[in-house]
């Protein structure tokens, strides 16, 4: 096991082709070491051998197999930059969706208390006239009635969600500012 320095070997005369076919042959004698995996050093050169150094975790890397073909390529880490505007878009897209979701709901409420006013202007204007309340009506306004206590729950849940989610975008952003500060 070991890595294999491209750049060094091919300084001492040994091309990269020639490498390469050691690092193949040796997969060809190892059946279990099925694998190569390449990489750019910190000088620029190419290096490869059957485990990666943790250095090069940030780095793309290469898989090859015994073959010497490339079948998996490693991506490399994101930065603390990326990885935090990934999580600023994604705590944005969130955001959105909630807006979205309470701009319905608050719409939802508006509409059934204007549906339950009308109801209850109608039914005043019956008892005014010492009219009967038809059951249909008694019936309805119950119905908006509880339509809306269920929207306006719902429209509660929604903010307390904005809420939470605004208040975890603002710790995340003082960790991230903290992080870039060089604090814990």
């Amino acid at each position: 096991k070991g890595n294999t320095e491209c750049g060094d070997m091919s300084r001492r005369g040994v091309s990269k082709v020639q490498i390469m076919a050691g690092l193949l042959a040796a997969l060809a004698l190892n059946p279990a070491a099925a694998r190569i995996i390449c990489w750019t050093d910190d000088h620029g050169r190419k290096a490869c051998g059957d485990v990666a150094p943790p250095e090069v975790s940030t780095r793309e890397r290469q898989v090859i197999n015994a073959r010497g073909m490339v079948v998996e390529v490693q991506p490399r880490a994101p930065t603390e930059a990326e990885r935090q505007a990934k999580a600023e878009a994604t705590l944005r897209a969130a955001d959105e969706a909630v807006m979205g979701r309470k701009a319905l709901a608050e719409r939802a409420v508006a509409d059934t208390e204007t549906a339950v006013a009308d109801l209850r202007t109608r039914r005043d204007a019956l008892l005014a006239e010492d009219r009967p309340i038809p059951a249909r009506l008694a019936e309805q306004l119950q119905t908006f009635n509880n339509d809306l206590t269920e929207h306006q729950a719902a429209l509660d849940g929604i903010t307390r969600q904005e809420r939470t989610l605004r208040e975890r975008y603002a710790n995340d952003a003082a960790r991230f500012a903290a992080l870039k500060a060089g604090t814990p």
